[in-house]
């Protein structure tokens, strides 16, 4: 798993090699506390290939991004930038 104190490029490759269950964020945000993307990541196969078209859809692709264990651990990093 990625650390959470870790911004990566989210690509591609690097998406699709992502562990299935893990809450994928974009860095890019539309408010303080919403990312242009959150969602738990996508089995492998079409789920996630359908999931590679939404990151795409909302300009997360190519950009910063974080992995985190569960929406929880997500919402105490949050808390920590506000």
């Amino acid at each position: 798993m990625i650390p959470t104190d870790t911004s990566i490029k989210l690509t591609k490759k690097m998406f699709m090699a992502l562990p299935t269950g893990g809450l994928l964020v974009s860095n890019c945000m539309v408010s303080r506390k919403k990312s242009v993307f959150e969602e738990a990541i996508e089995p492998e196969g079409p789920a996630r290939s359908r999931q590679w078209d939404r990151v795409i859809a909302a300009g997360a692709s190519q950009r910063l991004c974080r992995v985190f264990r569960s929406r929880e651990d997500y919402s105490a990093w949050l808390k920590t930038l506000v």
